[in-house]
């Protein structure tokens, strides 16, 4: 039992020490390594924020290769740090030019927002960017300890500022391999290299800047922030800008460019230096700038060596510039040195050598010198390969900064050569004999202080323009191309004039000459922001003339003032003068020739953003014009033609558009006398017999045509507004008088309104005589773009009276036989022309009208027509009655009544009634229905109860007695548009009548007195003939021959117991010749009664 006891117990002795010694060992491993982890954690983070490092957060820390970290923020002097998958530890580099021995830390990607303060700062500047981000970055830390220092390499480091140019909402920037080298003491400050980058630049305080990319390689650069001054150096080795220019396909690229500068004070210290800038205007500038004149090359070259000049540069230097193809291979330099207290300082000076304007170009040589620190010295010299140069001279006071005087002098033998080069291929060019000389020399100011806070307040000066007395000028672009404008010889005009339309060659006013007195003396003041621009001479004289078309323009300065004032700063002209032209043959139109026209006027001109032009006195004339465009007339011309307009005034803007208005009560007339020669032929003379006219000189009958025409404008007034039609509208009168054949026509004159637009023409007015008795009253409106015209004659009423007759009072000297002196006529019309067809109604309306024709009286005439007429004919529109009273045609009708209705289009006549009362019978007709007005067959004229003693009294014929009643038709035909009755029957009626001479009268006395043998013994059966009938045959041809028969059957009781005897008389043609055998018995008043009896007059 003890041995057991004590074998157990040496068992156990031999194995609790092991065991006891390897807890102790695992529990002292376990605590190193808590304390190994716990004290970094407790003491390192404090220890750090003492170096001004602070850790936000940590993540993934592992240390399977060395300490790694998956994520990690930290703050080191407010730059806040987020890397990400960093490994961090010690490096030994015995090459290093900072230190052997740094720690690294390496991050697959880094994000770095700026410090708050450096945040605000570039927000000032219009530039909102946070985050910086860095791929596969390397940060090497020399010291751990203030100050730091550290170097960075980054594959790649990109950024975005907040800007969109309309496209990208961001302007992304990235640079590619990149090594950084940042201390923060003395100063905060970072220095590098960049192998290659990507920037889109732009301008931070404008919202719509476009965004201009460029690349670069090899650059380095180092930036430092001072307590008072920001310095910057930049050197790149190539720069390729990358945006659209004007020029497609320019290349552009810098090389060797290096910038200095501070960018608190970058105006004052900005240095720039390069071996060669190619460059071109970008296609889209920021609004800021004001669009160069691209087209005129002159102007964008200018403005180019002014922004050039004005660079804000403390030194600029390029060995080889080139801007597009208005500069190329330039050296430029630009110095601007700040003045140095103590020391000599270097002056300042511009030098831009090289050429300009290609292809081709110029040589170009641009120096500005500084003589002191407030004048210098300019000169610039333009030499082109044809000799011509421009050279311009100054000194120039920059206190002001403004030349004291300036000298150009222009000396082309051609100014084409030059104004071609510089794309003014629109203008004008003249031969130079002598240069133009442009002088401008600063007047002393009346104000003390010129200069105020480095602006001009107030400057003066006098500018004098020397050139040739006489500039030959040809138009190029300007000429004027019109078929026929100028004629060489107008004395071809006093023939007749072909007619015939032939294409006339193109003939052009080319060249001028440009006459002056060879001086231009202006004063040119500025002051408080208004600019005054005054011609010194009272009267400034310049002419243009023209020796093919021996026309000249004078026009006469008697004032001009320019001013531009605030806050619009638009130009403002004032102007006065007269103006003056003549031109010896003018053809503006085809057909239409001018002699000698001539125009004078007093101008005064507001010009700038409001114009206003003042038309005073205007004088317009010609001494001849002639129209040959006519067939039918042999001479049409107008002589002495004067247009003369009191006032006219134009205004522009460019809100309200254009207005020419005719200024309240002032006249515009016109008056002209005319003369014309138609031809007199029923049908216009052919082109080849007119020919034979003009080459033969044969005379051929004419009607010839004078008069006056005399034209008044009131109330004028013409409007086009912007993006709107043009309106006009006017108050006229008018007035023309004429002769036909040496014979006075009455004047008629016209009154009204007149209103137009690209749409619409209407004129409103009333037709008068001279005497202003109205005649009718007019309304015509025409839509121009449909081609329809609408005429309305407004019913007007004339009345007439015995001493305002259609013929003294209406139409005074027209040479009519006719005249209505008694009654009232009325008109009205309604016409429509729709494309050159005519249709409308016309109504014509006569009450109690009395007058004659040809001889021919009426009384009291009452009548209604309206008529509708088509291209397709003319139609009554109701049946058209007119009713007489009494109406004289050699002998007296009453009571005369027509009723008729016509359609020419279906060539349908229809005479309802007509009838009338004459020698105590009538005559009638009813219901006659044709189809032809020249071809009528039959219309039966009724004759019943005509009193022959009527008839007889009628002649007045006291030596015959003759009575009885006759009824009758006579048949009357139309044959050809000529008269024929055929079988007309008159007959007496029971119980016949008397046909006998007076006893005592002369008849009597020679039939006494006659033998029982003469022939005149048969007459006595005359003196008491009692007829029982009598019967009248009627026949008349169209060719004029009228065949009439009588035959009495009667008796005489006194001769030879009162046998019966019958009487026959035949009248042919030769009737009245035959009657006049009779004048043995003196029977004129007799042989007039058969005369009238039969229808004939002698």
């Amino acid at each position: 039992m003890t041995q057991t006891e004590s074998d157990v117990p040496l068992k156990t002795t031999s194995s609790t020490p092991s065991r006891t010694h390897k807890k102790r060992y695992l529990r002292f491993i376990l605590l190193f390594l808590l304390i190994s982890l716990l004290l970094p954690s407790i003491f390192i983070p404090p220890w750090l924020a003492t170096k001004g490092i602070e850790i936000i957060s940590i993540s993934g820390v592992n240390f399977n290769n060395g300490l790694m970290i998956e994520k990690i923020s930290v703050v080191i002097s407010q730059y806040r740090l987020r890397f990400t998958n960093i490994s961090v530890g010690r490096f030994i580099d015995n090459e290093s030019a900072i230190s052997a021995a740094s720690w690294r830390l390496f991050a697959e990607k880094t994000d770095i927002r700026l410090p708050t303060e450096l945040e605000g700062t570039l927000n000032k500047q219009g530039i909102r960017l946070q985050y910086i981000h860095l791929f596969d970055t390397s940060l090497n830390f020399t010291d751990l300890s203030s100050p730091y220092i550290f170097s960075a390499h980054a594959r790649r480091i990109t950024t975005a500022a907040f800007h969109s140019d309309g496209t990208e909402l961001r302007a992304k920037q990235a640079v590619n391999n990149v090594d950084l080298v940042l201390a923060t003491q003395p100063d905060f400050t970072i220095s590098g290299m960049i192998q290659q980058g990507d920037f889109s630049l732009f301008f931070p305080n404008l919202k719509t800047s476009p965004h201009y990319p460029l690349q670069f390689s090899k650059s380095n650069f180092s930036i430092a922030w001072r307590p008072n001054s920001t310095p910057l150096s930049i050197h790149i080795a190539k720069i390729e800008p990358r945006w659209k220019t004007i020029n497609e396909g320019f290349k552009q690229h810098v090389t060797n460019a290096s910038l200095e500068m501070d960018i608190n004070r970058p105006t004052k210290t900005m240095m720039l230096h390069a071996d060669t800038a190619l460059l071109d205007q970008p296609t889209r500038l920021p609004s800021f700038i004001e669009q160069p004149d691209n087209e005129n090359k002159s102007i964008h070259l200018g403005q180019t060596i002014a922004n050039l000049a004005q660079l804000p540069f403390k030194k600029l230097k390029v060995k080889k510039f080139t801007y597009g193809q208005l500069i190329l291979d330039a050296k430029l330099v630009l110095e601007t040195p700040t003045l140095q207290s103590g020391k000599k300082s270097k002056l300042a000076r511009f030098t831009l050598k090289g050429k300009a304007l290609a292809p081709n170009p110029y040589n170009l040589n641009v120096h500005i010198k500084h003589l002191n620190q407030d004048d210098a010295y300019f000169t610039g010299l333009m030499s082109g390969p044809k000799g011509n140069s421009l050279n311009c001279k100054a000194n120039i006071r920059f206190s002001q900064p403004l030349p004291k005087d300036l000298t150009c002098t222009a000396d082309f033998k051609n100014t084409k050569d030059i104004t071609e080069r510089f794309k003014f291929n629109n203008i004008p060019s003249a031969k130079l004999i002598h240069p133009i000389v442009i002088t401008a020399k600063q007047l002393e100011s009346d104000e003390k202080n010129v200069v105020i806070d480095n602006k001009v307040i107030d400057a003066k000066y006098q500018i004098d323009i020397s050139m040739p007395k006489s500039l030959p000028v040809e138009l190029n672009h300007y000429a004027v191309y019109v078929a026929g404008l100028f004629s060489n010889n107008f004395t071809t005009l006093n023939k007749p004039h072909s007619f015939k339309k032939t294409k006339t060659s193109m003939q052009t006013v080319a060249n001028i000459e440009l006459i002056t007195d060879g001086q231009l003396r202006l004063i040119a003041r500025y002051h408080q922001e208004k600019f005054k621009l005054t011609l010194i001479n009272k009267s400034e004289i310049i002419r243009l003339k023209n020796k093919k078309t021996q026309s000249e323009i004078t026009h006469v300065f008697k004032a001009l003032t320019c001013e531009s004032k605030t806050p619009q700063h638009t130009l403002q002209c004032h102007i006065k003068g007269d103006v003056k032209a003549r031109i010896a043959f003018l053809s503006p139109i085809e057909n239409l020739h001018l002699k000698t026209f001539s125009l004078r006027s007093n101008l005064d001109m507001q010009l700038g953003s409001n114009t206003a032009i003042s038309f005073l006195d205007t004088q317009i004339a010609s001494e001849r014009l002639v129209y040959s465009g006519h067939p039918e007339f042999l001479v049409s011309e107008a002589s002495n033609a004067q247009l003369s307009i009191d006032s006219l005034l134009l205004n522009y803007n460019t809100v309200s558009g254009l207005t020419l208005t005719q200024a309240k009560p002032t006249d515009a007339s016109f008056s002209a006398s005319l003369y014309a020669e138609k031809i007199i032929n029923n049908a216009p003379i052919s082109e080849k017999k007119h020919q034979q006219i003009e080459t033969k000189n044969t005379p051929i009958p004419t009607q010839k045509y004078s008069g006056k025409l005399e034209l008044s404008i009131a109330e004028f007034r013409l409007n086009k507004p912007i993006d709107k039609p043009l309106k006009l509208q006017s108050n006229y009168q008018t007035t023309i008088s004429m002769k036909q054949n040496q014979q006075r026509l009455p004047p008629f004159s016209s009154q009204g309104n007149l209103s137009f637009n690209p749409e619409k023409l209407i004129i409103t007015g009333d037709l008068t005589n001279y005497k202003m008795a109205r005649l009718a009253r007019f309304t015509v409106n025409s839509y121009l773009k449909r081609q329809k015209t609408q005429i309305e004659l407004h019913r007007n009423e004339v009345s007439f009276s015995s001493t305002n007759s259609l013929k003294k009072h209406f139409l005074p000297h027209l040479p009519i036989d006719y005249d209505l002196n008694q009654g009232s006529v009325a008109l009205q019309a309604n016409v429509l022309i729709d494309k050159g067809v005519t249709s409308g109604d016309i109504s014509l309306f006569a009450n109690s009208l009395s007058g004659y024709y040809r001889g021919f009286h009426f009384a009291n005439v009452d009548s209604s027509t309206t008529l509708l007429f088509t291209p397709q004919g003319i139609k009554s529109k109701f049946p058209i009655s007119i009713h007489a009273e009494l109406v004289h045609l050699g002998v007296l009708f009453s009571n005369v009544s027509m009723v008729f209705e016509l359609d020419t289009a279906k060539e349908k006549y229809q005479l309802h009634r007509v009838f009338a009362e004459v020698f105590g019978g009538n005559i009638s007709t009813h219901n006659v229905s044709i189809n032809s007005l020249t071809t009528i067959e039959n219309i039966p004229i009724v004759i019943h109860n005509l009193h022959l003693e009527q008839a007889l009294a009628h002649i007045e014929h006291e030596e015959v007695e003759l009575t009885g009643i006759l009824d009758g038709q006579i048949p009357l035909a139309i044959h050809d548009g000529l008269p024929v009755v055929t079988n007309g029957k008159l007959h007496s009626r029971y119980p016949g009548g008397v046909l006998r001479y007076l006893e005592g009268s002369r008849i009597d006395k020679n039939v006494e007195a006659a033998g029982e043998n003469s022939i005149l013994v048969v007459s006595k059966i005359l003196k008491n003939y009692n007829y029982d009938a009598l019967a009248i045959d009627i026949d008349y041809s169209k060719e004029g021959k009228l065949k009439a028969s009588s035959r009495f059957k009667g008796r005489n009781p006194q001769f030879q117991n009162g046998r019966p005897v019958n009487l026959n008389l035949n009248i042919e043609d030769d009737i009245p010749a035959l009657l006049k055998t009779m004048n043995a018995i003196d029977s004129s008043q007799l042989e007039g009664l058969f005369l009238k009896q039969l229808g004939i007059d002698e």
